[in-house]
């Protein structure tokens, strides 16, 4: 988007701006080029600033951190940029309020370019917010319409390295079930006295609206 389109913003984050760097954005650079887009000469990567400007079309790619700092739980620190297009990594390691608003930033030069606002995330099975907003619905073939979730396993990728599956084979079982056969309910047990999915229905199950009865 960033080469097709002039003058957007895009973002890529993640929990820690530390870890964005060691690992997201190395990517990111190494698929640059793949597409023989070179450092200087298509883009620059300006590490104080924390930006990555395109040179022919001048779009910017922010990388932002989404902690979640107890003294700011309306996520103020994160400023009122607006931007065209955001992606979320490891999404499962921060919080749905950091998402939320995030997603709510993205509505820069939306019109002017016959956009919509997306957010792509990306992340291993979890038992978080993810579980509960995209897979459990999907599951069930409940997910919204503007919504969508893309399954996808280790086996999967056509440039994993042969020897990180061998790896995870000889992982514990919930490592196993997770990163290699991507299980979302990994953790469960059938001798739970309750189940994960009745604990995250916990603040949506509806009982009769009788005030004279008590529920647990």
């Amino acid at each position: 988007m960033s080469l097709r389109y002039k003058g957007i913003r895009g973002f890529i984050a993640r929990e820690e701006l530390t870890t964005l760097k060691e690992s997201t954005l190395l990517t990111f650079f190494d698929m640059c080029r793949r597409f023989d887009l070179r450092d200087g000469r298509d883009y620059s990567y300006n590490i104080n600033d924390k930006l990555i400007l395109f040179h022919q079309t001048g779009s910017v790619i922010y990388l932002k951190e989404l902690k979640f700092y107890p003294s700011d739980p309306e996520y103020e620190y994160l400023g009122s940029t607006e931007y065209t297009w955001g992606f979320i990594d490891e999404a499962s390691q921060i919080t749905q309020k950091a998402k939320n608003v995030m997603k709510s930033r993205i509505r820069y030069k939306l019109a002017e370019n016959g956009l919509i606002a997306k957010l792509l995330m990306g992340c291993n099975p979890s038992k978080g917010w993810i579980y509960g907003e995209f897979f459990k619905p999907w599951r069930a073939g409940e997910l919204p319409e503007h919504k969508n979730f893309l399954q996808a396993l280790v086996t999967d990728n056509p440039f994993i390295e042969p020897g990180y599956i061998k790896n995870l084979e000889g992982m514990d079982k919930q490592t196993k079930e997770r990163l290699l056969f991507g299980n979302w309910d990994y953790d469960d047990d059938p001798a739970v006295l309750m189940t994960y999915d009745a604990l995250t229905d916990l603040f949506t199950n509806s009982v009769p609206a009788d005030p004279s009865k008590k529920y647990i």
